[in-house]
């Protein structure tokens, strides 16, 4: 084999195990340092830019619901774009507690909901939405099926 082939090879497999390792610290250390009450990516917790793949599609006076809203980022996006009903659904309760504090008293009140997004049906009525934030979850899911299926409930028809 060639040497340079090789050497890139080693390359790549020393900076697999390196990701593989530091991810694990790193999500292990999110919740030592109490952002979560169990192992979770940083980017999930701290990522400002996750609501920029939303914005153009937040306008005043909708409803917006946000699947799996870590930090509630895009439910602060939506409620500074002008969404007059706000609420996030969040596995983790540590950091549905952060994103109730980041959401403060401003208004309208966001609301944030602890909910396992596997289990279905959401403890949502049907038709509610016009927008509904799926943004880095589906890949986290088991019951895929499922939570797509409440996505499409929980949407306004049309």
């Amino acid at each position: 084999m060639n040497p340079g082939r090789l050497l890139l090879r080693w390359g790549c497999a020393v900076l697999l195990v390196q990701d593989r390792h530091l991810e694990y610290w790193a999500c292990r250390a999110m919740r030592w340092r109490g952002f979560s009450d169990r192992p979770i990516h940083p980017k999930h917790v701290f990522d400002e830019k996750r609501a920029s793949f939303c914005q153009k599609h937040l306008a005043p006076g909708i409803s917006f619901l946000d699947l799996g809203s870590g930090a509630g980022t895009d439910c602060l996006a939506a409620r500074d774009a002008g969404a007059m009903r706000i609420v996030g659904l969040e596995q983790d309760s540590g950091v549905v507690q952060q994103a109730r504090e980041r959401a403060g008293q401003g208004e309208p009140v966001i609301e944030f909901i602890v909910h396992d997004l596997e289990r279905c049906p959401y403890p949502l009525d049907s038709g509610l939405f016009d927008v509904v934030n799926f943004s880095n979850v589906l890949e986290h899911l088991d019951n895929r099926q499922g939570a797509l299926g409440e996505v499409k409930r929980v949407m306004k028809p049309g």
